[in-house]
């Protein structure tokens, strides 16, 4: 980047960062590391604080099921093993994602897409994973 070159501006949104609501005239923050993200109500704010308590309690735990249920189909593809091991981690990495729903998104994401939102899509993918991978599975042991 040039020298010279203009600082990026952070813009306001006009929807709160958990709910997607419209926001207050005088909103509410939640603070992520440097940076305040607004929110429509108190409730929302601390419905913000304890998703981010969670996520960054919950988060490690999340990628190393999906890491684990990686390797076990890496390792179930490579040495051409019965894909029962593949499809029993399809539906442990679909559990994860209904019980853990702390995807990679961070707080500027949500501008775009609320919080709420997302663990929404994250639970929908995960029940989507499990019941293909049982569908699967039931199919291989017929």
């Amino acid at each position: 980047m040039a020298a010279n070159a203009a600082p990026i501006k952070e813009t306001t949104m006009d929807k709160c960062v958990y709910c997607g609501r419209d926001l207050p005239e005088n909103p509410p923050t939640i603070r992520v590391k440097e940076t305040d993200f607004e929110v429509c109500s108190e409730a929302c704010r601390q419905a913000g604080k304890k998703y981010l308590a969670r996520d960054k309690k919950l988060k490690l735990p999340l990628y190393l099921i999906i890491l684990a249920a990686a390797v076990v189909i890496i390792l179930t593809a490579v040495t051409r093993a019965s894909m029962i091991g593949a499809n029993v981690m399809q539906i442990v990495v679909g559990m994860a994602f209904i019980l853990l729903p702390y995807p990679i998104a961070n707080f500027t994401t949500f501008q775009s897409v609320p919080v709420r939102r997302v663990i929404l899509i994250t639970r929908i993918i995960g029940m989507l994973l499990a019941v293909w991978g049982i569908v699967v599975l039931v199919g291989a042991l017929m």
